[in-house]
């Protein structure tokens, strides 16, 4: 088989046009070929005329192996002959940011660097908070109650200073003020100013604080403070009365009452009994007692340890204490000393009257002619005075009955007289 002759078929049945310029190319053929190729088209019939209203066949389709291999020609082989790739567009070059302008962003990003480690370093938080001026309140509440905390930044704890005050206020009525502050050390300070405790109110086996600002305290305790007096026998609306009187008294005094019991009567109202931690007894009105128990200790410096009662009702009179005349008698006690002293006591009221009367009338006319003595002078007169008168009348009428004796203060000396007169 000539393998030659059929490539040049194969291509020219693909490729008409190129087998005439590839018989150009290689020459005339022999007249062998000639001869032969002229036989076989003799012997092969003619082709009939194609008619008129027949229509063309379509040339026959190329080989499928044929067709890949141009395609992947096309699509390769140009390349490889030498065509150009396309060139990305270039790339415009970003202007130079000057020096200065750099260095001022390297400034700027190292600042809040900064920044950032002295918000996170410890030397941005609070390092202890203490509370100052407690008396009744707990520091361990008061700075729960607050909201504040150390590891709470300064920043913070200044934009919470009004709000943890307003929580402490609401919290706590027995605070009278509060005030909140930073020292130099990142320290936080709770300075507070409490209304005192003036004494305690017993409720159903409970005791109650009751402050000075006219306030009983819902906080329940099973023991009150032994420094403080004890109300008995009182209403609501008495005892606010009693405890804004008692506010008026140093702490001194008041740690002296151990209780205050009401003793009023139709005829007496608003009329209370002190028992003192020493012994004495102190009697007088609600809204005038706190105005001379206030010179509690220069009366015990007068009395020199003498135990008894006081009357402090309009002014200060001493009187040994018995069961006639101790508020906290039993009536059995009082039975038994009126059958042993049979005198009435209503003369003895009497004398007492008359006697002061005199000694009013002594103290004043001492007033006029020492005028640049001293009060105390004038008050150590009028009591030695009312002393000896009480005594020499006091042994004309009843011997049995030990005399009262007034006992004022420097201050105080003239009222003790009015008082006894009132009597």
């Amino acid at each position: 088989m000539d393998w030659e002759k059929e490539r040049r078929r194969y291509q020219n049945k693909a490729h008409p046009s190129r087998s005439r310029v590839s018989g150009r190319e290689e020459g005339q053929p022999s007249p062998a070929s000639s001869h032969q190729s002229q036989a076989s088209s003799a012997a092969q019939p003619k082709k009939q005329a194609r008619p008129a209203s027949q229509k063309p066949q379509a040339p026959k389709k190329q080989g499928r192996r044929f067709k890949v291999w141009r395609s992947v020609k096309d699509q390769f082989g140009r390349q490889d002959k030498g065509q150009a790739k396309p060139k990305p567009p270039k790339q415009k070059k970003k202007a130079k940011v000057p020096a200065k302008t750099r260095w001022a962003y390297y400034g700027f990003f190292i600042f809040l660097l900064l920044v950032a480690i002295y918000l996170a370093s410890p030397l941005n938080h609070v390092r202890d908070i203490q509370v100052r001026g407690t008396r009744q309140i707990k520091e361990e509440d008061l700075v729960r109650v607050s909201g504040l905390h150390p590891s709470m930044s300064l920043g913070r704890v200044e934009s919470l200073q009004e709000s943890a005050m307003q929580r402490i206020n609401t919290a706590y009525p027995q605070v009278q003020s509060v005030n909140i502050q930073l020292d130099d050390q990142r320290n936080v300070l709770i300075n507070v100013q409490e209304h005192r405790v003036v004494g305690y109110v017993k409720k159903k086996d409970f005791y109650y604080p009751v402050l000075e600002n006219q306030m009983i305290l819902d906080k329940a305790l099973s023991e009150p403070d032994k420094q403080l007096p004890v109300f008995e026998d009182f209403d609501d609306g008495q005892i606010l009365k009693l405890a804004e009187q008692l506010g008026k008294l140093p702490d001194r005094i008041l740690q002296q009452i151990g209780s205050i019991h009401n003793i009023s009567t139709a005829d007496y109202p608003n009329h209370l009994a002190l028992k003192m931690r020493d012994g004495n007894i102190v009697t007088g009105f609600m809204l005038k007692f706190v105005d001379y128990l206030q010179y509690y200790d220069q009366v015990l410096e007068i009395l020199d340890g003498q135990k008894g009662l006081l009357d402090m009702d309009l002014g200060i009179f001493f009187t040994e204490l018995t069961p006639d005349n101790n508020p906290f008698a039993s009536p059995e006690e009082k039975e038994a000393y009126e059958a042993a002293h049979p005198s009435p006591a209503q003369e003895d009221r009497q004398e007492i009257e008359v006697k002061a009367e005199g000694d009013q009338a002594e103290a004043s006319a001492e007033a006029g002619q020492s005028s640049s003595a001293s009060s105390q002078s004038q008050a150590s007169t009028a009591g030695s005075s009312g002393t000896d008168s009480a005594a020499s009348t006091a042994s004309q009428a009843t011997p049995d009955q030990d005399p009262p004796s007034q006992v004022p203060p420097a201050s105080q000396a003239s009222g003790a007289h009015a008082s006894s007169q009132a009597q």
